[in-house]
């Protein structure tokens, strides 16, 4: 039966008792915000609440799926959770150094363009390319714990608010990190939110509850408290079932949650594969050193209540104005009692010794250009995410060459100058061009006409670039003229612009199009992988890949490649005078003990020469 209005506002007024009695009872904040000091894990059996903040009992109809602001909130602060790292983007602060954008692909109108709500050089923001937040939601919120944009109705469009209504916001996930249920179904919030049921995504992952139909597939006008399809719909609506064996006499359901979250939690998004011929079998990969030692994602990548979790790149505690985070970054915590630390005395890490490596490496790389990432060979990888491919979740591509093309590792220089490890991505989209500024088109201005021009031409099944030719570039791009006289059309790709005028398609340099990179930190590799294990000429050689290993330039459009010194050093002649050094060094080193064994020699003649002479001398004094 439909719930009348009384008991529904009965219910409310006894959630509200609930949820508050987190704050009323805990002395301080809310109840499960003051640890007691027992490292026992606490037992989370608890009510589910709905997004009425009305407790969810089983003889209801229709079934609401649980919040988690509210269920989780009636003893966690909730609006301090939502403001930390995983959950703040789009919100005004400090969004440190460059990290993984968001990357929007489609072979079929040649785009590949990374995006992010976070203000890193190089991304662009969804809304510049016509995309709204419900659908950037809809497409990448599948490896994303929930909150941000598409929870806050401030960022929501306005063409879409009904939709909104139907799907519900897409609320903070707990579950996501913190539910060890081996039973917990990750991959069914990405189905969740490809059928637009952004309420019912949180719920859809437990054990104890299934969810069916489909918020895309009802009106703008359906109403969920009816619970029903429209009459003239063949369609089934959201809707969710319990598991009534979980619940006890007092509606309680026990979730098996932690504090310290495993590392398979943190994998589903944070995990990558390197594409690879040669080492095609997973177990012919490497892992995390600190990973293989028995540490945890966690140890290092830490947080309180606010949930702003510590990154550990290198100025970090600058950034954020908080000395102590340096105990986390690579050098502070291998080389400790520096930057006025305020950590654990348990947070420091093996001492390297560094044996025989000359000072200047320490000023001009990072610790990461010999320890993290894939060792460079002759030329670049593909490497494919989570974020990035939809990893780990079902109906997806799993070619080797399906977009987007990330290329692993560059060697580039950072903020301050060091030689770092970075993954890369070559931007590829159709603009505008505006005395000399270039921004991205709407999507909807570009989509029919570059496919129509295309239609003819084979797909990769494999996902990847189809075949162009310049002549076809020419056409889309005469065809986007027609349409707008004041603006100049663009295609950028493959680190050029072009541009259509009478003498034909011709290339242009502009920083737009330049590759967007972020660092790479992991994997980690010991010390007996780390470049220069080997020798100097790990490195300092004329013919490898640290300087001369080719980079992929990825675009549509035959292009030449890169090499690995035009990211790091820009001097391919003295980068191999200085490293021709190298090869005779063994020679110099040889020269160098044989001049000063003949010097020695030679003193040590004039020494035993002048004894002699002393000693003669003392004896014509004697007599």
């Amino acid at each position: 039966m439909v719930m009348n209005q009384n008991n529904r506002i009965k219910l409310f007024f006894i959630g509200l008792i609930f949820l508050l009695q987190g704050t009323l009872f805990s002395g301080e904040g809310k109840l499960g915000d003051s640890p007691d000091g027992s490292r026992h894990p606490a037992v989370h059996k608890i009510k589910l609440m709905d997004h009425d903040s009305s407790i969810i009992h089983l003889y209801e109809q229709p079934l609401l799926p649980f919040s988690t602001e509210m269920t989780c909130g009636a003893c966690h602060n909730y609006q301090s959770i939502r403001s930390g790292w995983h959950f703040n983007a789009g919100s005004a602060g400090n969004d440190g150094r460059n990290s993984q954008p968001w990357i929007y692909s489609n072979p079929k109108t040649l785009t590949q363009i990374p995006l992010s709500y976070r203000n890193w050089d190089g991304t662009f923001t969804p809304e510049e390319i016509g995309m709204s937040v419900f659908k950037f939601t809809q497409l990448f919120n599948r490896h994303h714990p929930g909150g941000s944009v598409g929870e806050q109705e401030k960022f929501w469009d306005k063409n879409n608010i009904f939709r909104w209504n139907v799907s519900g916001k897409v609320e903070v996930n707990c579950l996501v990190c913190h539910d060890v249920d081996p039973a917990n179904d990750r991959s069914q919030y990405a189905r969740q939110l490809k059928k637009q049921n952004f309420r019912w995504a949180p719920a859809s992952t437990v054990s104890f509850a299934d969810v069916n139909g489909s918020a895309k597939d009802m009106p703008d006008h359906y109403d969920i408290y009816y619970g029903l399809a429209p009459d003239e719909s063949k369609f089934i609506p959201p809707g969710i079932d319990y598991d009534k064996n979980m619940f006890n006499e007092k509606d309680e359901v026990f979730f098996d949650v932690t504090r310290n979250i495993p590392n398979k939690n943190c994998y589903f998004c944070h995990s990558s594969m390197i594409v690879d011929k040669k080492r095609s079998e997973f177990w012919q990969h490497g892992e995390d050193v600190h990973l293989k030692r028995g540490m945890n994602c966690v140890d290092c990548h830490r947080n309180g209540l606010d949930h702003q979790m510590v990154r550990g790149y290198p100025n970090e505690y600058r950034d954020r104005n908080s000395p102590e985070l340096y105990a986390f970054s690579c050098a502070g915590c291998h080389f400790p009692n520096k930057n006025d630390q305020n950590i654990s005395h348990n947070n420091h890490g093996q001492i390297p010794q560094h044996k025989g490596l000359p000072p200047i490496h320490f000023d001009r790389l990072s610790c990461t250009a010999c320890h993290s990432g894939e060792i460079p060979e002759s030329e670049s990888f593909f490497t494919k995410t989570s974020m990035a491919h939809a990893l780990g979740t079902h109906g997806i591509n799993k070619a080797d060459s399906t977009l987007p093309h990330i290329i692993t590792p560059v060697f580039q220089k950072d903020d301050n100058g060091k030689i770092s490890p970075v993954n890369m991505v070559w931007p590829s989209f159709w603009g505008w061009k505006n005395d000399g500024n270039i921004s991205p088109m709407n999507q909807d201005g570009y989509e029919s006409i570059v496919k129509n021009v295309l239609s003819e031409l084979p797909l990769n099944i494999n996902g990847s670039w189809p075949v162009i030719e310049e002549n076809q570039i020419s056409d889309i791009l005469t065809l986007f003229a027609s349409q707008k006289s004041e603006s100049t059309p663009v295609f950028v790709s493959g680190g050029k612009v072009y541009v259509q005028d009478s003498n034909g398609l011709r290339s242009l340099d502009n920083p737009i199009a330049d590759p967007y990179a972020w660092p790479i930190a992991h994997n980690v590799r010991p010390a007996t992988m780390a470049l220069g294990s080997g020798g100097c000429t790990d490195c300092h050689s004329v013919d490898l890949p640290f300087y001369t290993g080719i980079i992929t330039v990825d675009s549509p459009l035959k292009t030449d490649d890169a090499m690995m010194v035009d990211f790091h050093s820009k001097n391919l002649f003295a980068a191999q005078v200085f490293s021709n050094a190298f090869i005779f060094r063994p020679w110099l080193k040889g020269i160098i003990y044989l001049s000063v064994g003949l010097i020695l020699s030679i003193l040590a003649l004039f020494l035993i020469n002048g004894l002699g002479k002393w000693i003669e001398s003392t004896q014509l004094d004697e007599n």
